[in-house]
């Protein structure tokens, strides 16, 4: 079923978005331990959550849309 396909790798980048966060709130934190100016990682920081934010919201439309696949069926 094609909308699974969509799915499982919808969910697949979500995990991947959600380590690179992870990661870099780490990174930002130890940065920041050591005084050094975070302007920047800060800023990536933000786009990597907004990325997983818009992931998450393309997930939740498929699951949607399997959804409704489903209950025609």
């Amino acid at each position: 079923m094609p909308h699974q396909v969509l799915l499982e790798q919808a969910n697949r980048q979500i995990a991947n978005d959600e380590r690179m966060v992870s990661g870099w709130s780490d990174l930002v934190a130890r940065m920041q331990a050591e005084g050094r100016d975070v302007t920047l990682a800060c800023q990536l920081l933000d786009v990597f959550k907004s990325n997983l934010e818009a992931h998450r919201s393309s997930r939740d439309l498929i699951e949607k849309m399997v959804a409704r696949r489903l209950n025609r069926s």
